[in-house]
């Protein structure tokens, strides 16, 4: 049966014993704010869930908040979730359905990942505009418009990105990065970032909520947390092979990589491998991240080549921390050396998969 999100909510505003939210307004995304500013200093009580249910329509209307101060606090959106399930269960002395415990935990998830995206860029002032835009107003009651079933909820937990939860999570965010002057290329790719990473966080919450939530999927404990330790791999990895790849002391010196390196030109070749002398000297960086975020060239491979000493594996160094800082997790950048393969496939996969 379809639940519309408004419903869902409503229904755990009955559960609390409270009224009748208020339109969607810049003061329902106060009532997130402030509670998850009270929940950071105090914890959870009943009398600090209630008015954000009556004064809020999601957890989303926090985005009608200054932003600087959604991403700089470091505010509890994962614990503030788990809190609102939780006191829901022990009120009701029942489960929430999968519907339920979905809406809640992709908003708080969802959250938690917007504000570790946007912590990665301080220098950007996100409350330029202080008026909130109409538009944002019209995609938060597309938000309480929106359907969901037991079948959708379970692809929001299966993969989040790919769910219809998150693009209309995501025309929200874009239309907040839109009231902060965002250009759309970067706001789409910041947008993108959000989603995709709001998977590490729905799996953190379900294995934080205790029995609260955990019956409702297939899924074991175990599982969860080996995929907790996946992400933790991937971090590590970035961590230690590729972001400090261009710090590494160039030989003996006491100067490093990102020192010295300088942008390098590149001229395109036809397919019999000449250089086409009809077109300029390209950017490489700039040919190699519009091939990258170009959706038409998820399945190619691009190949540069060129005398030694010509600066080939320093560019992969630096372009790989480059896809590690704006673009992952979309894309997750791994740097192999050849010097490091000990046998060479038929086939470039073979190859990468030894």
């Amino acid at each position: 049966m379809n639940k519309r999100l408004s419903q869902t909510w409503q229904r755990f505003q009955e559960s609390f014993s409270v009224g009748e939210t208020l339109n969607t307004t810049v003061e329902t995304g106060k009532a997130v704010l402030e509670a998850a500013n009270t929940f950071k200093e105090k914890g959870a009580s009943l009398e600090l869930l209630k008015p954000l249910l009556q004064n809020s329509s999601s957890l989303l209307d926090v985005l009608c908040s200054p932003l600087a101060q959604v991403v700089g606090a470091g505010l509890p959106f994962v614990p503030l979730g788990i809190a609102l399930l939780k006191f829901s269960r022990d009120i009701t002395k029942q489960d929430p359905s999968l519907e339920d415990c979905v809406f809640i935990v992709s908003q708080a998830a969802y959250l938690e990942s917007f504000k570790e995206i946007l912590s990665l860029y301080p220098s950007i002032n996100w409350d330029a505009d202080p008026k909130i835009n109409k538009t944002l107003t019209k995609q938060l009651q597309k938000l309480n418009d929106l359907e969901l079933d037991y079948e959708s909820a379970s692809n929001a937990v299966a993969c989040f990105h790919e769910s219809e939860l998150a693009k209309v999570f995501n025309q929200v965010l874009l239309a907040r990065l839109a009231a902060a002057n965002i250009p759309n290329a970067n706001a789409n790719i910041l947008t993108q970032r959000v989603a995709w990473n709001t998977h590490r966080y729905i799996i953190k919450v379900w294995i934080e909520s205790g029995d609260a939530i955990q019956t409702l999927i297939q899924p074991s404990f175990g599982d969860w947390q080996k995929e907790q330790q996946k992400f933790s791999s991937i971090d590590e990895y970035l961590k230690t092979h590729i972001a400090s790849k261009p710090l590494d002391l160039v030989f003996d010196e006491s100067f490093s990589f990102q020192d010295i390196y300088v942008p390098l030109k590149a001229k395109s070749v036809d397919k019999n491998g000449e250089i086409d002398q009809k077109l300029d000297s390209l950017d490489l960086e700039t040919w190699a991240k519009e091939n990258l975020l170009n959706p038409n060239n998820l399945e190619q491979v691009i190949f540069v080549q060129g005398g030694p000493g010509r600066g080939k594996s320093v560019f992969c160094r630096m372009f790989s921390d480059w896809v590690r800082q704006h673009l992952h997790p979309i894309w997750t950048p791994i740097l192999i050396r050849l010097r490091d393969l000990d046998s060479f496939g038929s086939r470039l996969e073979n190859t990468l998969s030894a």
